[in-house]
């Protein structure tokens, strides 16, 4: 199913609304500071962008977006950020196994096999 078409709004507002005067003042988007200071609305800052910004600068904006409200999610939920690997399909399903058998996520398990080896190796 595809993504809905990104749409400011007044959340996301507060923290593209500088980034967007950044680019203004960097000289990357061509129209007047003033201008964009009178936006108030999501909907005018909207009508704004889709006036003053190319497909491109638009597309950077929309993944700004998405990065700051992930990092903002993840500052409110006060956790390490999370990452992600690549595993061949026997390393994944070996890891599986054991998560099943531990009763914990496939992260607890790599902790554990993590402390496991480290203790083994008389390090913990």
């Amino acid at each position: 199913m595809a993504r809905p078409p990104f749409r400011i709004t007044e959340e996301n507002k507060v923290y593209l609304y500088p980034y967007i005067e950044n680019l203004l003042q960097s000289g990357e988007i061509e129209a007047n500071i003033e201008a964009l200071r009178r936006v108030s609305t999501p909907e005018e800052l909207q009508a704004w962008c889709d006036k003053h910004m190319t497909p491109k600068q638009w597309g950077r904006l929309k993944n700004t977006a998405r990065q700051l409200k992930k990092r903002r999610a993840d500052f409110k939920a006060k956790k390490a950020p999370k990452k992600s690997i690549d595993l061949d399909y026997s390393a994944w399903a070996t890891l599986e196994a054991v998560a099943k058998e531990e009763e914990c996520t496939l992260s607890d398990a790599i902790k554990r096999m993590e402390s496991a080896y480290w203790a083994s190796k008389g390090r913990i």
